[in-house]
């Protein structure tokens, strides 16, 4: 008999326990989110068009690169 087997099932058993954990506080950075959002709304519009402008681009920029040095085919 395997004497690591039966760590190996104890740790296949945590495992999507410790998967959700990861998830809930990776997406627990978005809790605030709106309330953040409707705070830059309330201050200056503007301010919040041009950062989602910008982040949109910065997203963008690394995928021309390639488009740009080697053509669209």
């Amino acid at each position: 008999m395997n004497p690591h087997a039966a760590r190996a099932s104890g740790a296949a058993a945590a495992a999507p326990a410790a998967n959700r954990d990861v998830l809930l506080g990776f997406f627990g950075v978005f809790r605030y989110s709106r309330r953040a959002i409707e705070l830059v709304w309330d201050t200056n519009r503007a301010l919040l068009l041009a950062m989602a402008l910008l982040t949109l681009a910065a997203g963008l920029l690394p995928a021309a690169g390639p488009v740009a040095a080697f053509g669209d085919g």
